[in-house]
């Protein structure tokens, strides 16, 4: 594993899987859903309703390890470009504003945090009109970290380019909090559905023998 993460220099992660469960919530709540939409508003639906999806990912655990906690494997001198849309109709915005912050908080410098206001939700830039723009803000970050060939932009709009991928992380905490706060409950749900059926097991094992 070290030797990999010395061989990987740089992350660009586009609309990324930072909650399982957040992702099954945002999606039933969206457009590629309709029959299901309001599920998301019942009591609870959060911690359950990732529960039912098991029947369609069967392996999938929503108390398991989500990938907003990886952000604290990421080393901070690795430059990270988080591309999203505001509208994504399968995972939400707020997942990679959560994960930005939780990389400038721990440290990372070399966050960057790229949204764009379509509603697509892979191969983003190509279906942004201003795709070919951002796609050079990214080869610019690239060159700026010496992992691409090229001569940098010196002027004033490319700073205030990159300026504008590198949003004060402030604004993006309670989005963090929020996802936070869910998933050690989501965590401390599955270690109780665990032990309940380990002791149903063991019980009827018990009675079983006898």
């Amino acid at each position: 594993a070290s030797d990999q993460g010395k061989r990987v220099k740089a992350l660009i992660l586009e609309a990324p899987l930072v909650s399982g469960n957040s992702a099954i919530i945002h999606t039933i709540s969206g457009s590629l859903m309709p029959r299901l939409n309001g599920l998301e508003r019942l009591p609870l639906a959060y911690y359950w309703l990732p529960y039912v999806s098991k029947f369609m990912f069967p392996f999938y655990s929503p108390g398991g390890r989500q990938g907003i906690k990886s952000a604290a494997s990421i080393p901070n001198d690795m430059p990270v470009i988080i591309i999203h849309t505001e509208n994504d109709p399968q995972i939400s915005f707020s997942d990679s504003c959560a994960l930005y912050f939780a990389l400038k908080r721990k440290g990372n410098k070399n966050a960057y945090l790229i949204r764009n206001k379509n509603a697509a939700h892979m191969n983003i830039l190509n279906y942004d009109y201003n795709g070919e723009y951002k796609m050079g803000i990214i080869r610019q970050i690239l060159i700026k970290h010496g992992l691409l060939q090229g001569t940098k932009t010196y002027t004033q709009d490319a700073a205030d380019d990159l300026q504008n991928c590198s949003p004060y992380r402030e604004q993006f905490e309670d989005d963090y909090n929020e996802l936070m706060k869910r998933e050690r409950r989501h965590t401390w749900l599955g270690r109780a559905i665990t032990l309940g059926v380990i002791g149903a097991a063991a019980l009827l094992a018990s009675r079983w023998l006898k």
